[in-house]
Formats: C-alpha cells, structure tokens, sequence
C-alpha cells in the first residue's frame, strides 16, 4: 500500500514538473514571437544605426551595410506604422506599447535619416563642408515632410475614429429612441383597442354576453353582463400589451379587441391584442 503512495506521488510529481516545462515553454515563445521579435523588426532602424556606428572605424564595408539597412528599417516601420502590420501584433500582445509606437516611429525615422547622412557625405571632407551641409539640408527637409505627413494622417486616422465613435453613438441613441418610440406607440394603441363594448356568445346556454372596458386610472375596469347577472373586472395592460382582467371572484376572460368570441368567463385569462 505504502509502494502505492509513492508511485503515486512520484507519478504527480513528474505530471506537475511536464505542465510547468510546457507553460515555461509556451511563456517563452509567446514572448519571443509576440513580442521580442516584433520589437526588434520595428526598432531595426536604430538598432542597425548604434551597430553601424560602432563597428564604424573596424569595418567600413559591415558598417555600411547595416546603415543601409537602417534606412530599409526606417521605411518599413512607415509602412508597418500605417498597414497596421507588427505594430499591431505588438500593442495586442501588450497593451502597455500603445503609447511608445508613435515614439518609435518618430525615432526610428531620425535614425534612418541619420544612417543616410552618414552613408551619403564624404568622410574625408570636413563634417561643415559645402557637400555636407547641403545633405543635411536635404534630409532634414526629407524627415520634416516624412513626419509632418505622418502627424497629418495621425490626426485625420484619430479624427475619423472619434468621428465614427460619436456616429456610431448616435445611432444607437436615435434606434434606441425609435424603438422606445414604437413601444409607446403599440402600447397606445393597445390601450385604446381595449376600449368600449363586446359581445359573446356563451357556450352553455347560448346567450350574448357583453363586456364593457373602460380606463380606471392607471388600469383598465370591466363590466361583464349576461341575462341579468354582472360581473366587475379591473385589471392593468401587462409589458407585452396583454390585458389581464380579474373579478373580484378572481374569475376572468380573455379578450381580444376587433374579434368576437365564443366561450364562457369561468376561468382566469389574459387578453391579447389584434394588430
């Protein structure tokens, strides 16, 4: 019994370490894939920018390339900034980045622009030369129109969002005015169609028999006549525009407006309008 335990525990144990490996496993690729990753795509400007910078003086030719690849970064993360693309997956992934991805748009952009400085000048003229200075010009022209554009659809995107919010919240205003409208409206005519004289045709003896409705109030009263014997009804119009009649012997009727009917008043019922 005792060899039993063990095995049984030593069997829990195992199943419990294989969960925690698997949930470590799935934590890890989730943040590799969901988020390390995507942040490194979008950050490849700078990140190729800093390396490119540093292995400078030992590799011209490394150096280059990864500054060329700055530039591809800056772009892309235009395009991904405006499809929705990694940016996206990243602020679902976590919620926390949504503030930072306009700032790593806007750095990444600088970066990309200061890797095609660096690409472009001479490095044996001096850094103010003529040549250089009108490079820097120009991209400077370059990053204020590629940023002024940018902020334009930010506002114009968040307009339109706001704009589609304050839409979308109307509507929703004027259907929920109209249907309350509606039930107004069903309600009124229920209440109306319940009004004035009835007739009937009792089963058992095959009298007429006659109800007269009439508001009392918030509710509804009822005079019920057949042959000589009357019966008294009150009652109110239920949510779905049924009206209940009970008499004082808690006997009622159903009756429905516009329609004659053929029965007797013996037991409780509720009334249904006729649209």
């Amino acid at each position: 019994m005792e060899f039993r335990s063990i095995a049984g525990f030593l069997l829990l144990a195992v199943l419990v370490y294989i969960l925690f490996y698997v949930i470590v496993t799935l934590l890890i690729l989730w943040f590799v894939f969901g988020v390390a990753i995507p942040l490194i795509i979008i950050n490849a400007a700078i990140i190729s920018l800093i390396f490119g910078l540093t292995i400078k003086q030992s590799s011209e030719d490394s150096s280059q390339f990864l500054l060329f690849l700055s530039i591809l970064g800056a772009i892309y993360i235009v395009v991904d900034y405006n499809a929705d693309l990694l940016t996206k997956v990243l602020v679902s992934n976590v919620s926390d980045l949504d503030d930072l991805i306009p700032i790593f748009l806007y750095v990444n952009i600088i970066a990309g622009l200061i890797a095609a400085y660096f690409l472009i000048c001479d490095p044996i003229e001096r850094e103010f030369s003529g040549r250089n200075l009108i490079t820097m010009a120009c991209l400077l022209f370059v990053g204020c129109l590629t940023i002024g554009f940018q902020r334009h659809f930010d506002l114009k995107r968040a307009n339109e969002a706001h704009l589609k919010e304050v839409t979308d919240r109307k509507n929703a205003e004027k259907q929920a005015h109209r249907a309350d409208s509606i039930r107004v409206a069903e309600r009124t005519r229920a209440e109306q169609g319940f009004l004035g004289e009835w007739h009937y045709s009792n089963r058992t003896d095959g009298r007429l028999a006659e109800l007269r409705i009439s508001r009392h109030g918030d509710g509804f009263s009822g005079e019920y006549r057949w042959g000589e014997q009357l019966e008294r009804l009150s009652g109110e119009l239920l949510a779905d525009n049924r009206l209940r009649l009970i008499n004082i012997r808690q006997y009622g009727k159903i009756v429905p407006p516009f329609t004659w009917y053929e029965g007797d008043f013996s037991h409780e019922a509720t009334a249904v309008v006729v649209q």
